[in-house]
């Protein structure tokens, strides 16, 4: 599917290689990316590894900030926690009461903790404004069920 709007058309084809697959297309025999359901978005890495998926058409804002995510956790499985850092506070930035700022948030957590050699005060820092400006959240949910265990190690409550 091609985007009319120009900041949707210049994220993707500036950001990201767009793979348009459908069923029995090459594309889609070297993609297998189970669908479910129809538009599924999928951002995939260099080696094709599915890093964020995002299911049913967006509005052009709700997308951008889709991309950003997907693009975010990309560069975090890099190693690149800048730049993960940069483009989840974009989301937030851009537009601070979209639905995806609390997700933004909670990776933002995570980015956090990882740039800082897995420092337990840094995720802690970042979620805890998670749980304060997002609390009905799924993502503020998530941050409170998660602690650190013995030496650092994450553990699940429950």
């Amino acid at each position: 599917m091609t985007y009319p709007d120009p900041a949707a058309a210049e994220a993707i084809a500036t950001r990201f290689i767009p793979l348009h697959a459908t069923a029995g297309s090459p594309a889609a025999k070297a993609f297998p990316l189970r669908l479910l359901w129809l538009p599924t978005l999928a951002v995939l890495d260099r080696r094709g590894a599915e890093h964020y998926r995002s299911t049913n058409a967006l509005a052009v804002p709700d997308l951008l900030d889709v991309l950003d995510i997907g693009e975010a956790l990309v560069r975090m499985r890099e190693a690149g926690y800048a730049e993960s850092s940069a483009l989840l506070a974009a989301v937030e930035t851009r537009r601070p009461a979209s639905p995806f700022a609390a997700e933004a948030r909670y990776w933002s957590g995570v980015a956090a903790y990882f740039a800082a050699g897995r420092d337990r005060a840094a995720i802690a820092r970042v979620w805890s404004t998670l749980r304060a400006d997002f609390p009905a959240s799924s993502w503020a949910a998530r941050a409170m069920t998660f602690h650190f265990g013995e030496g650092g190690v994450p553990e699940v409550d429950g």
